[in-house]
C-alpha cells in the first residue's frame, strides 16, 4: 500500500484513476521544471495535448482532469513531500495498492 492523498473524495476506481493520471504526467514531465508546464499559470498547449494523449484510455471526465491536474501543479511546484504533508494536515491521507507516484514525483 502507499499513502496519498485523496483526491476525488469518490474512492475506488474513481480515485486509483486520478493518480493513475498524476503518475502518468510526472513520469512525462520529469525533466520539466513547473515553469515550463505552466507559463504564466496557465498549462502550456504543447503539454495540454501530452496529457491528454497520455490519459486518453482512463477517458477521464472534467472532474477527474480537473482534480488531478490541480494536485499534479501542487507536487511539480512544491513537491511530494509538501503535497503529503498537506494532505495529513486536511486529514485526506488514503492507502491505494501499489501506486509508484512518490517514486516519481520526489525532487
Amino acid at each position: 500500500m502507499t499513502k496519498v492523498m485523496d483526491i476525488s473524495g469518490m474512492g475506488g476506481g474513481y480515485e486509483r484513476a486520478c493518480h493513475n493520471m498524476i503518475y502518468k504526467w510526472l513520469k512525462a514531465t520529469k525533466e520539466n521544471t513547473f515553469e515550463e508546464i505552466f507559463p504564466n499559470g496557465k498549462l502550456d498547449d504543447k503539454f495540454d495535448k501530452l496529457f491528454s494523449k497520455l490519459v486518453e484510455r482512463i477517458n477521464p471526465s472534467g472532474a477527474m482532469w480537473g482534480a488531478s491536474l490541480s494536485h499534479f501543479s501542487f507536487i511539480k511546484k512544491q513537491g511530494t513531500q509538501a503535497w503529503l504533508k498537506k494532505g495529513e494536515e486536511l486529514d485526506r491521507i488514503i492507502d491505494i495498492p501499489r501506486l509508484r507516484i512518490l517514486v516519481c514525483g520526489e525532487r
